[in-house]
Formats: C-alpha cells, sequence, structure tokens
C-alpha cells in the first residue's frame, strides 16, 4: 500500500478520509508484478463481484460495526463500485 502512493497519490489522499482508510489496497486490488514496471499495460484488478463487498458489508458478516446492506434487494444488478466510490467519503 504504500508503494501504491507513489503513483496514486491522489487517491490515498481521499481514501485517508474515507470508510476505508484502514484497509490494505492489496485487500480490494490484485497487483500482478508487472504492473510496477508497465502500470499502462498492466492494471490492477477490482473486484468483478458483488459478494466481495458483501463480505464486510452484508447483514450476516461476521464484520460488526460496519454499514450493512441488503444485497438480496438494493441493486442486484450492480456492482458496489459502480455507484459507491470506496475511496472516497461518502455524504451521509
Amino acid at each position: 500500500p504504500q508503494e501504491c502512493q507513489a503513483c496514486h497519490a491522489e487517491i490515498a489522499r481521499t481514501k485517508a478520509v474515507s470508510s476505508h482508510v484502514m484497509v490494505k489496497c492489496t485487500t480490494c486490488h490484485t497487483i500482478e508484478i508487472n504492473h510496477k514496471v508497465t502500470p499502462r499495460i498492466i492494471k490492477a484488478g477490482i473486484p468483478s463481484e458483488r459478494e466481495f463487498c458483501s463480505k464486510c458489508h452484508s447483514e450476516k458478516s461476521s464484520m460488526k460495526g460496519l454499514p450493512t446492506v441488503d444485497f438480496t434487494t438494493h441493486f442486484e444488478k450492480y456492482i458496489c463500485w459502480q455507484c459507491h466510490d470506496p475511496h472516497n467519503p461518502e455524504v451521509e
């Protein structure tokens, strides 16, 4: 994650005030070693399934104190990050 800030400083700054501040970049993103050499060709991977976010944010999650969502009814056709930017704080 510290290495990520070298190129992604703006994302690191906004993430610093988001609810995901304590989450390592590599928790959600898969990074191939060649991403550091050719980042415009080898992109970081992003979650492609809703189940990824539900690990922490479903009503049945063992993670306590986090916002929860009913994944059976909440916009089931979309992946969470298509509407919610996990790097930015959301206005409540």
